[in-house]
Formats: C-alpha cells, sequence, structure tokens
C-alpha cells in the first residue's frame, strides 16, 4: 500500500517517483519492488490516466478509425491530418520518439548514477529549478501545439530516466515555457505519459517477472491503491496547473534535494 500511494501520487505530481522510491530505499529501508510489484504498480498509474482523459483517449480512437477507412481509399494527406484526434495521435508519437532514444541510449548510465543519493539530490535540485523557471520564464500564451514543439517536450520528457528529476514537472515546465496554454500544456504532458508508462512495462516485462512472491490479493489491491491516488494526484496537478501554482513543487524538491546533501 504504502508502494502503491508512493508510485500514484508522485508518477504525476512534479517531484520524481523513481526519486523518491530510491529515497525509500535508502532512508525507509525498503527494497523496490520485484519486477511483477513494479508491474502491477505502474498499470495501476496507467489506468488513471486512461480513466482521467478517457473522452480525450476516445476521440484518439475513434479519430484513428476514421483515418484509416479513409487512408485504404488512397486518401493519405487527408487521413493523416483528418480531425483533432488523429492530430494529436501524431503529435504523441513525435513527442514519444526523443524519449525513447535517449532512455534506450542512457537509461542504463543514469540509472548506475541513481545508487549515489548525492546524485539523486542534485537532480531534486535540478528539478526545483527547472519547475521556478517554468513559472517565471514563461510569458502568458494561448498557443496551440505543434510538431516542433511536441519533439520539444518529448526531449524534455527525456530528462525524466534521471532518478530525482519528473517527467510532468519538466514537460509541463517547457510547454509552458513555449507559451502553450496551460489545459493543453497539462493534457498533453499526461497523454504523453501513456507511451512511456507502456514503454517502462515493456522493459519490465523484458527482464522476467519472476517468481511470484506476492500473493494476488496484495497486487490487487498494489493496482486499485496506484490508479486511485494516481487519479487524485492527476485532478489535483490539472486543477494547480490552472491556478498557476504547479510551480511551488519546485521549492519542495529544491529543498529536498539540499538537505539529502547536507546529511548524505
Amino acid at each position: 500500500i504504502f508502494l502503491s500511494v508512493v508510485q500514484g501520487l508522485t508518477e504525476f505530481l512534479p517531484v520524481s517517483s523513481s526519486g523518491h522510491l530510491r529515497l525509500a530505499g535508502e532512508f525507509l529501508g525498503f527494497t523496490e519492488p520485484q519486477t511483477l510489484v513494479d508491474v502491477c504498480l505502474h498499470f495501476g498509474t496507467l489506468l488513471a490516466v486512461l480513466v482521467y482523459f478517457r473522452s480525450i483517449v476516445f476521440e484518439i480512437i475513434s479519430g484513428l478509425g476514421k483515418s484509416f477507412s479513409i487512408a485504404i481509399r488512397g486518401r493519405i494527406l487527408e487521413a493523416v491530418m483528418l480531425d483533432g484526434g488523429t492530430r494529436l495521435f501524431w503529435l504523441i508519437c513525435a513527442g514519444t520518439i526523443p524519449t525513447a532514444v535517449i532512455g534506450l541510449a542512457f537509461g542504463d548510465y543514469f540509472e548506475a548514477k541513481a545508487a549515489s543519493i548525492s546524485f539523486v539530490a542534485i537532480a531534486f535540485i535540478v528539478n526545483g529549478i527547472i519547475l521556478i523557471l517554468g513559472r517565471h520564464i514563461a510569458l502568458a500564451g494561448n498557443r496551440g501545439l505543434g510538431l516542433g514543439k511536441a519533439v520539444l517536450i518529448g526531449l524534455a520528457q527525456g530528462l525524466a530516466i534521471v532518478r530525482g528529476i519528473s517527467r510532468s514537472g519538466t514537460t509541463i515546465s517547457l510547454a509552458l515555457m513555449l507559451k502553450v496554454d496551460r489545459q493543453t500544456a497539462g493534457r498533453f504532458s499526461f497523454l504523453l505519459a501513456i507511451p512511456a508508462i507502456l514503454g517502462a512495462l515493456a522493459l519490465k516485462l523484458g527482464q522476467g517477472l519472476g517468481a511470484a512472491e506476492v500473493a494476488f490479493p496484495v497486487l490487487a489491491a498494489g493496482v486499485a491503491v496506484s490508479a486511485l491516488s494516481g487519479f487524485l494526484a492527476l485532478a489535483l496537478l490539472m486543477k494547480l496547473i490552472q491556478s498557476g501554482s504547479f510551480h511551488r513543487f519546485g521549492y519542495y524538491t529544491l529543498v529536498l534535494g539540499v538537505i539529502l546533501l547536507m546529511v548524505g
């Protein structure tokens, strides 16, 4: 239950779930969950995104269905730009590609670096600076999201392979710096989380699940709690983005990073 709450809340709040799980292991005596448990917790947070943004997900799926029926008639360009759902799908793909490249190229390197609490502490400080800068650099904007911005946001998401740097924090902050309106920035960040979480699940499954040391009712409870806490975190964060209070999490990770350096 503890790990489920940590996973659900910090997966979406801009404080880095991977960084907090690392701290739990270091200072509270928790070992990171075995692969099967980890997969279940990630699945719970995936459910939270799908449920919270269910109308947009349905719009994307519906748009893709219409596009496919048009594409098989030879009208490819029309199919690609058919409607908002189809266009959003391609923007998510554009943002996912740089994230995947960064993760595959540097994931193991930065995972090894995370063995040092001092390294994680510095990452927390960097995360705080990113969030605070996102508040003060961003000018009031009401601009949409294009291909170039989607790719840049995907690059920012790639920074989250570093434990202590938040995926949602970097993507939303950069989107705001690019003058994307707040609602679109938050929505795109969390929709971009869907392939990111699926990719993490695929990597975990590729490592093998190992022996089922945890009973099914416990796993089911973990999925339910991570989904519920993730949903609540999403709802809270979307309100904070709209109110302009999103950056305040940056002060938390900044102070946390400094404290960790002092006691490390």
